[in-house]
């Protein structure tokens, strides 16, 4: 009996010790954000109440992760930053390891027009599930002329592996 319950113990210390994993697990993932928070002063009305209508409404969607992107999982964020939006970005922190999230993005346009963007990702992960806090803070241009937009959003970004990718 005494045996047995050293035996648990150290069971139970092994456990509580273990590392955190270095990658989410490859397969078919759901992935939900939703925008909690809003301020956008400058912002034609329309927009800011087009923005406003999707506060607290997740949007989801289902996609398959391949090994390749378990090892960089970033890389899309970065190249959506950069592809997508023609800005230019420079990561002053940069982390998806050890369960940590941490990702901070400063962007400016690549065509040398006025505007910027903050983009934070700060969280956690394991194998099958990630969590994050996302944070966007963007000044961009007035068509008007009469001063900059800003843009301040605030939400959160939820992942879990559903399963295996689909055969294609």
């Amino acid at each position: 009996m005494k045996r047995l319950i050293v035996l648990a113990a150290a069971f139970a210390l092994a456990a509580g010790c273990s590392r955190a994993p270095d990658r989410i697990q490859h397969g078919q993932w759901e992935f939900e954000i939703v925008m909690t928070s809003l301020d956008a002063p400058g912002l034609p009305p329309e927009a800011v109440q087009q923005a406003q209508a999707a506060l607290n409404r997740p949007q989801r969607n289902r996609e398959c992760v391949t090994p390749d992107e378990t090892a960089n999982p970033l890389a899309d964020v970065r190249g959506q930053l950069t592809g997508n939006q023609g800005m230019i970005c420079e990561t002053s922190e940069d982390q998806f390891s050890g369960g940590v999230i941490r990702f901070i993005a400063n962007c400016r346009n690549s065509n040398g027009a006025a505007g910027q963007l903050r983009l934070t990702l700060e969280g956690r992960y394991e194998a099958i599930t990630l969590l994050a806090d996302v944070a966007i803070d963007a000044e961009i241009p007035n068509p008007n002329g009469s001063g900059p937009m800003s843009l301040r959003t605030r939400g959160t970004f939820k992942g879990r592996r559903v399963g295996s990718c689909a055969s294609r």
